[in-house]
């Protein structure tokens, strides 16, 4: 009886698996069921399958503890978000210094701020602080109001 129950539990992290993955549909309904099953997927190596092959909120990295399914996240999600989230959850820092400098360089500006903020090399940091502030100062010249960070 046990092995039953626990292959029905294996086969339904497979389909909630699949469901995460497969539902490109941005309408509600697609976004509620597809955070749903990612919020019901707890093997480890089915969930850092969807979270490196799919975009998705950061909040479904919550249920990813394993260290090297985070790690693995960390270096190889689609996600720049998703990267940045797993690489501050890694108890390795060093590590997790490597993932925010890679983002801090190549990322979206927005994520790239965050990674920023996570770094302890502060040359790297007021590098991506001075892109910010071209940008906004770019933007200022064409009559968009944002903030310079210092």
């Amino acid at each position: 009886m046990a092995a039953i129950q626990l292959a029905d539990q294996v086969d339904a992290q497979k389909v909630f698996a699949d469901i995460a993955k497969n539902i490109v549909g941005t309408s509600i309904d697609d976004t509620v069921t597809k955070d749903s099953a990612i919020e019901k997927l707890t093997d480890q190596s089915l969930l850092v399958d969807v979270l490196k092959n799919t975009f998705v909120k950061e909040s479904a990295l919550k249920n990813l503890t394993d260290q090297s399914a985070l790690e693995d996240v960390a270096k190889n999600a689609k996600s720049w978000l998703l990267r940045l989230v797993a690489a501050e959850k890694l108890t390795d820092k060093s590590l997790a210094q490597e993932v925010f400098a890679d983002i801090a360089k190549n990322a979206d500006m927005e994520t790239r701020m965050r990674a920023a903020n996570n770094l302890s090399d502060k040359a790297v940091a007021q590098e991506v602080r001075d892109d910010f502030n071209s940008a906004v100062q770019l933007m200022g010249d064409r009559g968009i109001g944002f903030k310079v960070i210092k």
